[in-house]
């Protein structure tokens, strides 16, 4: 699915020394960015087993940013549409795939800088996931189409197989070799609308996040209704003391080594969770607004190495519109063993 690169690299190296956050207790975790507008999706480029990271986000402004982590609020190569971009995914080193509110499925061209139609849609794309089974870039035809009749929230792709989290709770999975039908279909785990959904590094399970902070995991092959069940993003204790308030999960992704399960919140939380024992093994309290409410952290990647992982902090509408200062930030935290064990 992923190739390594040949030849052009835009990403020339340059020599630089991370940032060290102010007032942070812990030196891995680093400052890198402050976007203009809300970050949209967020991953880092597949590339090779010695390569060096580099994180692409998109924004609501139609930019596409390049980031090294080793220069930190400095945008080593951007893209700009003219439109949202909502979602985004590698091809290969060379090139990615966006979704757009002008409902386009676009590809980018790193060497030339050039974008190209890959595909439309009748609504604002949400997800946009690179698999080799489905699409020739080459084309512009689509090669399979499902109707789901029912909102998309998230989905992801790995290996064969789909997992896509619909309104309604509903969750299916699908063959990408075979897509006649699902392989599955079941209600999610959670009691409330899903919000996210990641496979597991094995294939076996997948996690699923919902609006009132839960996050749920099941096995592909587990009766129905079975799983487990975090209280991920409940009550902070702080913002509105005694209350029972739950935050959104915006987030959901496994270390690709370990499984170790990230989470991330409206609450400005992120956490990691070891599925087996269900407890967390690294928790971060991200910095408030300045009214004091949570900043909420939308958007989190683990590197393929599962050396590096970054988030970003921004408004999510979890509160409706809302006006004034919202923290636009972008940090990455260099993974301990420790965390992920």
């Amino acid at each position: 699915m992923f190739l390594a690169s040949k030849g052009y690299n835009p990403f020339a190296n340059q020599n630089s020394t991370p940032f060290q956050v102010q007032g942070s207790s812990n030196s891995s975790l680093q400052f890198l960015f402050s976007p203009e507008e809300d970050t949209s999706s967020l991953s880092f480029c597949p590339g090779g087993p010695n390569a060096e990271p580099i994180l692409c986000l998109t924004d609501w402004s139609g930019k596409i940013n390049f980031l090294r982590l080793k220069d930190p609020n400095t945008v080593i190569f951007n893209l700009i549409y003219n439109a949202p971009i909502l979602c985004h995914d590698w091809l290969n080193n060379e090139s990615i795939a966006t979704g757009s509110c002008d409902n386009i499925v676009s590809g980018w061209d790193l060497r030339s800088q050039k974008r190209f139609s890959l595909a439309s849609h009748s609504q604002p794309v949400k997800v946009v996931k690179w698999s080799a089974e489905l699409v020739d870039t080459r084309s512009s035809s689509v090669s399979k189409e499902l109707n789901l009749e029912q909102k998309i929230f998230d989905a992801d792709v790995k290996g064969n197989l789909l997992a896509v989290a619909t309104s309604n709770r509903h969750i299916y999975v699908y063959d990408l070799r075979n897509m006649s039908g699902p392989l599955l279909q079941r209600y999610s785990i959670l009691c409330h609308q899903s919000t996210c959904i990641a496979w597991s590094p094995t294939l076996e399970g997948y996690a699923v996040g919902g609006i009132d902070g839960r996050v749920g995991f099941q096995l592909v092959n587990a009766p129905k209704g079975s799983g487990s069940v975090l209280k991920a993003h409940r009550d902070d204790g702080r913002f509105k003391v005694g209350t029972n308030k739950s935050y959104a999960c915006n987030d959901v992704k496994f270390h690709p080594a370990t499984g170790t399960l990230a989470t991330i919140g409206s609450n400005g939380y992120i956490h990691f969770w070891n599925l087996v024992s269900q407890k967390g093994t690294k928790h971060f309290e991200m910095q408030r607004n300045r009214d004091g409410s949570p900043a909420p952290v939308n958007r989190c990647c683990f590197s393929n190495c599962g050396q590096n992982f970054a988030f970003s902090l921004s408004y999510d509408f979890s509160e409706g519109p809302r006006h004034g200062d919202v923290e636009r930030k972008i940090y990455w935290y260099r993974v301990n063993p420790s965390d992920v064990q």
